[in-house]
């Protein structure tokens, strides 16, 4: 395919970056006015893309939202039904009943155990209770990292520093003529 043929017909933007740098690398000649069509299709293409991730974005905005409405009241019910099966519970207790008979259902008192524990423990705890404390085990990326970049040949037995590229939206300022 030539390089008018692929100037002239809709483009991905990997065709296009590849067709600039095949013209970077002196692979294929391009004229001034093809460099220019290929130019702005690129910007073209370019707002495009942003315009249809900040599309996508306020959509996901919008759902999250729109999850939060529901889950809010479900979250509140939820409650409201915790604290009226508890308040049942302790009337029965109370009054030594273990079953409560209706038209319908019967309510039964079913008795279960659960562990109370403060909610955090500490490091402390963690020598004199051995036994009863569950430790998380994960790396410390961040002593990792510098030890890497220290070329600390124990860090490079386990780990390797990987470089990620994400695509930024910058405004561009129109050049005063």
């Amino acid at each position: 395919m030539t390089i008018t043929a692929l100037i002239e017909q809709p483009q991905t933007l990997a065709q296009i970056l590849e067709t600039l740098q095949a013209a970077d690398d002196a692979l294929v000649a391009m004229t001034p006015e093809q460099m220019r069509e290929l130019g702005a299709t690129l910007a073209q293409k370019v707002d495009g893309y942003r315009t249809v991730l900040t599309k996508m974005e306020a959509e996901e905005t919008r759902l999250r939202a729109e999850a939060d409405a529901f889950l809010k009241p479900a979250r509140a019910l939820a409650k409201a039904q915790d604290r009226l099966k508890e308040a049942m519970a302790y009337h029965m207790q109370a009054n030594s009943f273990t079953r409560i008979p209706g038209e319908k259902f019967r309510v039964d008192l079913k008795e279960s155990k659960s562990v109370e524990a403060p909610a955090a423990c500490t490091e402390k705890d963690q020598w004199d209770y051995p036994d009863f404390v569950r430790v998380k085990v994960e790396w410390n990326k961040s002593a990792l990292k510098a030890a890497l970049e220290r070329d600390d040949p124990k860090a490079k037995e386990i780990a390797k520093i990987v470089t990620n590229y994400t695509p930024v939206f910058n405004v561009m300022k129109k050049e005063i003529e």
